[in-house]
């Protein structure tokens, strides 16, 4: 009898070695999927940074007529009341991850250099599922720098 295909204890040794593949890659994968969340807070933070310059452009003189003629040591820009609503910005927008409403641009003014200094603050948090089905938010980084 000719026998042409492959035992039982053959196709199992291939599931067997296929499946531990597929375990080895799947850490990596995960790496992978959350680098690419942290990269998407990351563009998002430098543009929260740009609209903040953008803000301080259009809005300077009456910041500064506010303070009689001269631009405060700092000032604190809002994401959502004054980049988001004046439309220098649009709200950040990802089915996984989220960012603080409270997040902000801190605008230094250095009368030395007579630059302005921008310093973001936000916190981007991860959405999952738990196993009933409900949202649920955990944090999963912050987002303070320069």
């Amino acid at each position: 009898m000719n026998n042409k295909g492959f035992t039982l204890i053959e196709l199992l040794a291939i599931i067997t070695i296929l499946a531990i593949i597929s375990l080895m890659t799947l850490p990596s994968l995960k790496s992978v999927m959350n680098n690419n969340d942290t990269r998407s807070c990351d563009y998002y933070k430098d543009s929260m940074k740009i609209a903040a310059k953008q803000f301080i452009e259009k809005e300077g003189k009456d910041i500064k007529e506010e303070n009689g003629g001269v631009f405060p040591s700092s000032k604190r820009i809002n994401l959502r009341s004054d980049l988001i609503d004046g439309e220098y910005l649009d709200a950040y927008s990802s089915d996984k991850t989220i960012i603080n409403d409270d997040a902000y641009v801190l605008v230094s003014f250095d009368i030395h250099s007579n630059t302005y200094k921008y310093t973001v603050y936000m916190k981007c948090l991860k959405k999952t599922k738990d196993y009933s089905g409900k949202r649920n938010v955990i944090k999963t980084y912050d987002q303070n720098n320069q």
